[in-house]
């Protein structure tokens, strides 16, 4: 069975690329293929595979957006 392949334009920052492309080589990846597994595991995980926070250091600046929003 054929899979379904459907083209996607991202933009991406230059210099991530640049740093993660030596890391996915030496796992064996491809770009489409590392994206095509962070996707996998946004499906399998119900939302993204990591959290997402601010720093610490962000909420001791007193940035008043965060306030109360420790966790």
């Amino acid at each position: 069975m054929d899979e379904l392949k459907t083209n996607t334009q991202v933009c991406v920052d230059t210099d991530i690329l640049k740093q993660v492309e030596p890391l996915f080589d030496r796992l064996g990846l491809d770009l489409s293929t590392a994206v095509n597994v962070f996707l996998y595991q946004c499906k399998y995980h119900n939302g993204l595979p990591f959290s997402v926070r601010l720093p610490k250091a962000y909420h001791n600046e007193g940035n008043t957006e965060t306030e109360g929003n420790e966790s």
